[in-house]
C-alpha cells in the first residue's frame, strides 16, 4: 500500500508530472507554493486529499452537496497527494522546459 509522500504543514508545489499531463508548464498555476493544512483518507490505496492553503491564490468557496450552505474556505483547496510534490524536491524534480 502507496503511503502519501507529504504531512500537514508540508511546503508542496504542483508536481511537473501532474502539470505536464494537464498542459499547465506555463503561467501561474506551475508556480503556486502553499502549505498542507489538512489531510483526507482518500480511495483506501494509502492517498490523500491534501488541503492546501496557497501562498497567492484567490480564495474560494465550498458548498455543501446539497447547496444549502457555504462555507469560505479562503485560500484552502483539496488536491491528490500523488499530483503535488515538496518544495524541498523541486529541485530533484525534473526541469518544466526539458
Amino acid at each position: 500500500m502507496k503511503q502519501a509522500t507529504i504531512g500537514i504543514g508540508d511546503r508542496v508545489a504542483y508536481s511537473v508530472r501532474w502539470l505536464r499531463s494537464v498542459g499547465e508548464t506555463r503561467g501561474d498555476l506551475p508556480r503556486l507554493r502553499g502549505t498542507v493544512e489538512q489531510l483526507i483518507p482518500f480511495g483506501g490505496a494509502g492517498r490523500a486529499l491534501a488541503g492546501i492553503k496557497w501562498d497567492h491564490h484567490p480564495p474560494h468557496e465550498v458548498r455543501d452537496e446539497d447547496d444549502t450552505h457555504d462555507h469560505a474556505m479562503p485560500g484552502l483547496y483539496r488536491v491528490l497527494d500523488a499530483n503535488l510534490t515538496l518544495i524541498s524536491r523541486i529541485g530533484a524534480d525534473s526541469a518544466l522546459n526539458t
